[in-house]
């Protein structure tokens, strides 16, 4: 509900909570959201290098042909890639810089 943009007071109303009940609820799931993500970091890195690749099959050929579209999508691709592998030069920087503060 709160990622379709719904309020919170109507999502309070919707469930029968209070405002701070819902509040809690949505912290709740926020958390263990979180907590997921950062337990299956790597499994989820994986699926989405799997899924840019798939793209870049599919796109690559026709950026090679002179296709414009295909070429942006195929950069987006590549660009993508190399942050979640950390072989961007902007994400090194900041990652460097990070450690010197």
């Amino acid at each position: 509900m709160r990622i379709r943009g719904e309020p919170i007071s109507d999502i309070a109303h919707t469930l029968g909570l209070s405002l701070e009940g819902a509040k809690r609820l949505i912290r709740e799931a926020h958390d263990a959201l979180a907590d997921d993500l950062k337990e299956n970091l790597a499994q989820n890195r994986s699926l989405d290098l799997e899924r840019i690749d798939g793209l870049l099959r599919t796109f690559y050929a026709s950026a090679q042909e002179g296709s414009v579209k295909a070429a942006l999508v195929t950069l987006k691709c590549l660009e993508r890639r190399a942050k979640l592998t950390e072989l961007s030069p902007i994400y090194r920087r900041r990652k460097l810089t990070q450690l010197m503060c």
